[in-house]
């Protein structure tokens, strides 16, 4: 709506404008043909020009008494001035001017007598109706704007729906998609690492060795986790995103709960993890909160080394909880930032295949914030650390 009053005002403007031209033009026009018809009854055949048989030319002309006409010398003296008041001054060719409360077009031909100019013939037209008629052309345009733009945001709502209509088909049928193919894959899935869990015991009862079934069983689970965040990205996007959150959730449990089950993983590495608690609630899904702040600090534990430490705050102010996961591990390149939130992109992927990354991770955060009606940024400096910050609304 605002984009459409923008450009109707500038619409409005330009018209205005031409419509005001185009008015001119027709005055200057007008002139022409007032000068044409009183040139012929000027005499230049004396050293000073002036009107021959005034009373049958002149004064039959039906523009008289609209029209100034004024008669100067070479020397550019006024000699006869006829009709309304002019302005006394000889003018440029075509010019407006302003005088006595009144705005005045000018058109100033030169008179000749052979090729001896002998003076000029100045002729005036009060601009008083164009001014007129464009000010009631503005507000006509102005009055009728509030119908214009309502016209305009009902046909942009009505047209932009059905141009929006197969891409939002298209955009639920991909969800739908994922999720079926999700559900239909697990079943699959967990018969096939069942019977490998089973082969790897018979295996080890035989005094069989099983190393060679350790990369199966590495790319089942890594296959089962791509189908579960894939999964969990259509709920997330779709139904979560789509309806309202009214359970109210007390984010400093959720943390505090996540970071004790994450502080035996993070000894064993030799990283501090540090927590500043503080009372916080949001309105929300737990379960989908815990999965964002599980994956923020999962992702600090693959990137941080030993030796480092990862600083978890939580703060409420009146309006917003803000959730920070800073830590002091290996940064991430400038040209890298705006992309780490893209589904399967990776920084370091020869990194983030080993420790067992697929690059969902930080697009499950995303979605998840924003389906909270939040958001999610990062400030990094490749071998300084990275932070991460989720907004999220705060209960009122």
């Amino acid at each position: 709506m605002a984009l459409s009053s923008v450009v109707y005002v500038a619409v409005t403007l330009v018209s205005v404008v031409l419509f005001h031209s185009m008015m001119m033009r027709a005055i200057d026009r007008e002139l022409e043909v007032f000068a044409g018809s009183f040139g012929r009854a000027i005499d230049v055949s004396a050293s000073t020009p002036y009107f021959r048989d005034w009373a049958r030319t002149v004064n039959s002309e039906p523009g008289r008494s609209l029209v100034t006409i004024q008669l100067y010398d070479a020397n550019q003296r006024l000699l006869e001035s006829y009709g309304p008041k002019g302005y006394e001054h000889l003018m440029p060719t075509l010019s407006t001017v302003r005088f006595a409360d009144k705005t005045v077009r000018v058109r100033t031909t030169e008179l000749r007598s052979g090729k001896r100019p002998v003076g000029y013939m100045q002729l005036e037209l009060a601009t008083e109706r164009v001014d007129d008629a464009t000010r009631q052309f503005g507000w006509t345009i102005v009055l009728t704007a509030p119908f214009v733009l309502i016209g305009l945001a009902l046909t942009a709502i009505v047209v932009s729906a059905q141009v929006a209509r197969p891409f939002l088909d298209s955009m639920q049928m991909l969800r739908r998609f994922i999720a079926d193919a999700g559900h239909e894959l697990n079943t699959p899935l967990s018969i096939v690492q069942a019977r490998m869990q089973s082969i790897s015991a018979k295996m080890e009862r035989q005094g069989q060795s099983i190393s060679e079934l350790a990369p199966v069983e590495h790319s089942l689970e890594r296959m089962g986790k791509i189908v579960n965040d894939l999964m969990l990205l259509t709920e997330v996007e779709g139904p979560l995103a789509a309806r309202p959150a009214h359970t109210e959730v007390d984010l400093n449990e959720v943390v505090s709960q996540v970071v004790n089950d994450y502080k035996e993983r993070y000894a064993g590495k030799g990283i501090a993890l540090e927590y500043e608690s503080s009372p916080a609630r949001v309105h929300g899904y737990q379960d989908a909160l815990v999965r964002l702040f599980t994956n923020l600090l999962e992702n600090a534990l693959k990137y941080t080394d030993g030796g480092g430490k990862v600083r978890v705050q939580l703060r409420q102010t009146d309006k917003q909880v803000l959730l920070i996961v800073e830590d002091t591990g290996i940064g991430i390149p400038g040209d890298s930032l705006p992309k780490i939130f893209d589904r399967f992109y990776r920084v370091d992927k020869s990194r983030s295949r080993a420790s067992g990354g697929i690059g969902l991770g930080l697009s499950i955060v995303k979605a998840i914030a924003e389906a909270h009606q939040g958001s999610v940024t990062v400030h990094s400096a490749v071998g300084e650390g990275t932070k991460f910050t989720v907004s999220l609304p705060a209960v009122s």
